[in-house]
């Protein structure tokens, strides 16, 4: 079966894509005018994000969502009118805070707002037209990965099956460097959700959603907060917490205002994109039998290629060995007296004569893999417990440097 046979796959992609592009032009309203009209804006799109019916948020956004979008577009255009707004309204301190932008650049705003409202109706509409099949991602997966691995597929669609094991990794990637990025709660929250799923496989769709939740969660608090006066919260509360963002005070309005936070958006849109093929791949056994179809038709076309990577399949747990091995070498380098590097050493030296000398099999084997993620993950929990007490709110708020001071020397140390 090739992808250009009717299987349902159009439905599948058509509806998902138009949803993406309503998003990125709700994105680009809510961070052009920062203003509490715009915080409507940026909770549909968290509430997209949430959502796993098409169909029923579709329903939600025509009937809700929309006809608010249409008053606000209708707001901002009346709000540019000369002498309809009056002049002491607009002379409020901050006015634009509450949507009182004067238009700047009128025919490219006015493109944008239309945009935003077009692209809204237009994914409803494909919305209405689906039914519970085609919301049905599992099966919409096994059609999808049989045309992706039939032996008419182009090699494109073959690697790109292949490629759908990957997308969990680079995400776990994506949540580990987000959460060492900074020392407060939301980003320590990632480290913890990264164990997670390294000591919970079999639940990932679940810790997936509790992902989403949570980005969604503190990118709509962060925006919320930014709007308040600088008066009605504690600043230093904000950034243990995580949630503050210095936007500044400026004395007239501008574009932009609000800071845009790359990683905060890859977070989210990696873990909407993973949790999708969550679904896809639900019936694990057939997606194997898939991959290793699309496999057998790379070697196939490609017999030189595949040699070269079958070399390289058979010395990946050496070359992963040596990959560790040369990271205990690194934190030795940096710290060469500590207890943390002693342990690492035990765990490598037992890999090392494991995976060389000992006729074990592979299952024994990634036990003891499994000591050294697990030894790894909690030496990162700790190290980052450690510094998040080490914030001046909480070392000198709280009891923390006192039970630090009470520990013997030797442990203070290492």
């Amino acid at each position: 079966m090739r992808l250009d046979q009717p299987c349902g796959l159009d439905k599948l992609v058509g509806p998902r894509l138009l949803l993406w592009v309503a998003r990125f032009l709700a994105i680009l309203v809510a961070y052009l005018y920062h203003d509490w009209q715009s915080l409507l804006v940026l909770t549909w799109v968290m509430h997209s994000t949430l959502n796993v019916s098409q169909k029923a948020f579709g329903k939600v956004t025509k009937w809700v969502y929309a006809p608010l979008f249409i008053l606000l577009t209708s707001f901002y255009f009346a709000v540019n009118i000369d002498e309809l707004v009056p002049s002491w309204l607009l002379g409020v301190e901050q006015s634009w805070r509450y949507g009182l932008y004067r238009f700047q650049r009128p025919v490219l705003e006015v493109l944008l707002l239309e945009a935003f409202v077009i692209a809204q109706v237009t994914w409803v509409k494909a919305g209405e037209s689906l039914s519970e099949e085609d919301e049905d991602l599992r099966r919409q997966g096994v059609n999808l990965f049989r045309a992706l691995s039939s032996p008419g597929s182009r090699s494109y669609q073959n690697l790109l099956l292949l490629a759908i094991p990957l997308c969990e990794r680079i995400m776990l990637l994506i949540i580990l460097f987000s959460g060492l990025e900074k020392v407060d709660i939301y980003h320590i929250m990632f480290l913890i959700l990264f164990i997670g799923f390294l000591a919970q496989s079999a639940k990932k769709e679940t810790l997936t959603r509790i992902l989403i939740f949570f980005s969604a969660f503190f990118i709509l608090g962060k925006y919320f907060c930014s709007l308040l006066s600088a008066d009605s919260y504690n600043q230093e509360i904000l950034e243990v917490i995580g949630l503050y963002t210095d936007v500044g005070q400026p004395g007239e309005q501008a574009y932009f205002e609000y800071p845009f936070n790359v990683e905060e958006w890859i977070v989210l849109f990696a873990g909407c994109i993973q949790y999708v093929l969550q679904r896809l791949i639900a019936d694990e056994e057939e997606t194997e039998i898939c991959i290793r179809k699309a496999g057998k038709n790379l070697r196939l076309r490609f017999p030189r290629t595949n040699k070269v990577f079958q070399l390289f399949y058979n010395l990946k747990r050496k070359i992963i060995l040596l990959m560790v091995f040369a990271t205990f070498l690194l934190l030795l380098q940096i710290y060469p007296r500590s207890l943390i590097n002693w342990g690492f050493l035990i765990i490598t030296n037992l890999l090392f004569y494991i995976e060389l000398s000992s006729p074990v099999s592979l299952s024994q084997k990634q036990k003891y893999w499994y000591l050294m993620t697990f030894y790894s993950s909690l030496v990162i929990l700790l190290r980052i417990v450690f510094l998040f007490c080490q914030l001046p709110y909480i070392r000198d708020g709280y009891w923390v440097q006192r039970f630090a001071d009470s520990l013997p020397g030797w442990v203070q140390e290492y």
